[in-house]
């Protein structure tokens, strides 16, 4: 399906170029693309799922893994076509919730309302069934609730139920079943969209407008040209930390992401959240470097959680070690790690004045586990 088919605005378009700065294009990937209409925030990081970078291929399948609810429903609601529709149907393993708006939307089709019901398991069905009002003007998606393989007797029941009413209903007025409750349909044939709140902003800009944003962007994101490198310049005159507080947050972000070892360690205990955890994804980062963040107490929260929710830095036993020892760890994440810590670590924790109290205590309990 190409971004044509998806009616992205031209800026969306260009975000999602394979020519466009990988920098950029990873903020993208990610569900961060400053100046991007919510609406296209998710549309745009799953076209970016098929980008010829393997890095923002990566960034862009974590984002569809679990993308933030906000973006998610504001991208299902604002979908500009049926095709919009389908690309996050196919794209996202959707929450039940949001199964039902996407399955409610003016703008989907019966075959669309199929392949939601066939695809969805048990939790979703019950969820599907209740929209009845939907399903009596969609006899396919009817057709595929009443036959698909987790179908219950009760809900082979409702569907019959459906089936019958709308029968009686059409015999008695054939325009009966051209009203939905929730959907007017004078307003969907009058309109390209059931939302109109991309009217404003860099969607409604000319051409011109959006290229000057992209190039902005660009001077954001890209080295600026040898002759003109402003940033080389000032760092000859300023230390590494007085520099960095000099520059913008997409500037952060660049070198956060590209940066240094050097550069990530003072980043990633930036306030602004984007930039500590553009340092701590970072594809440049490396095991040394997480193995001090994890334990460094001044470092947020966030970051010490996202260390300790990834499977690749979760393979360190040393990492392991050190983040229990963190006050700053989330307690389940901490708590989890214990189980796997040797008998000897598990003793330094426990009689360890330097952690938290919980910890200490389950450390010790372990322990004993273990020796008993």
């Amino acid at each position: 399906m190409s971004v044509v088919d998806l009616a992205l605005s031209p800026l969306a378009q260009k975000l999602v170029d394979p020519t466009s700065p990988k920098p950029l294009r990873m903020l993208a990937a990610r569900g961060l693309a400053p100046a991007l209409a919510p609406a296209e925030v998710v549309l745009v990081a799953l076209a970016l799922v098929s980008d010829d970078d393997p890095a923002v291929r990566t960034a862009a399948l974590a984002f569809a893994s679990a993308p933030p609810k906000g973006p998610l429903e504001t991208a299902i609601r604002n979908a500009a076509n049926e095709a919009a529709l389908a690309f996050v149907h196919a794209g996202i393993a959707l929450h039940p919730d949001s199964l039902c708006e996407l399955f409610r939307h003016p703008f989907a089709t019966d075959a669309l309302r199929e392949s939601i019901v066939k695809n969805a398991h048990i939790d979703a069905l019950m969820h599907l069934a209740a929209i009845d009002a939907v399903l009596g003007t969609s006899p396919r998606a009817l057709r595929a609730l009443a036959s698909h393989v987790e179908s219950t007797p009760a809900l082979r029941a409702r569907c019959d139920e459906i089936a019958s009413r709308v029968s009686v209903e059409s015999s008695e007025s054939p325009a009966a079943t051209a009203h939905e409750p929730g959907v007017d349909v004078q307003d969907i044939s009058s309109s390209t969209s059931p939302h109109a709140d991309d009217a404003s902003g860099v969607n409604a800009l000319p051409n011109e407008a959006v290229d000057a944003t992209i190039q902005e962007l660009c001077i954001a994101l890209e080295a600026p040209p040898p002759e003109a490198d402003v940033e080389t310049d000032e760092r000859r005159v300023l230390p590494l930390r007085k520099f960095l507080e000099t520059l913008s947050v997409a500037q952060k972000i660049r070198r956060a992401t590209i940066g240094t070892g050097e550069e990530r360690a003072i980043l990633v205990r930036d306030t602004n959240r984007l930039v500590a955890d553009a340092a701590i994804t970072s594809p440049r980062i490396q095991e040394n470097e997480v193995l001090r963040i994890a334990a460094n107490r001044s470092v947020s929260s966030d970051v010490i959680r996202t260390i300790g929710e990834s499977r690749d830095w979760m393979k360190s036993y040393p990492i392991k070690v050190v983040l229990t020892q963190n006050p700053r760890t989330p307690l389940p994440i901490a708590m989890r790690i214990l189980l796997t810590l040797r008998e000897a670590d598990l003793k330094r924790i426990a009689t360890s004045r330097s952690v938290p109290g919980a910890i200490a205590a389950a450390a010790k309990r372990e322990m004993q586990k273990k020796k008993g």
